[in-house]
């Protein structure tokens, strides 16, 4: 599936730097909202920003997780 190779792709070229970056955002941007509250439903976390942060932001193995 050349898209989820895609995805996988791009999610390996994200810097862990770069996920702390958006865990220090007090307002993000919306789209950086809309994607984790995506992933918080797919790992079965109500969806909010607080969510995002303590268990997928906050898990050092999250980008690992995703590609999966």
């Amino acid at each position: 599936m050349p898209i989820l190779k895609a995805a996988q792709e791009a999610v390996l070229k994200i810097d862990k730097t770069q996920l702390h970056i958006i865990k220090s955002y007090i307002n993000p941007p919306n789209l950086v909202v809309m994607v984790l509250k995506a992933c918080c439903l797919l790992y079965g976390y109500e969806e909010n920003w607080e969510n995002s942060k303590r268990y997928l932001l906050g898990d050092i193995r999250f980008l690992e997780k995703l590609i999966g």
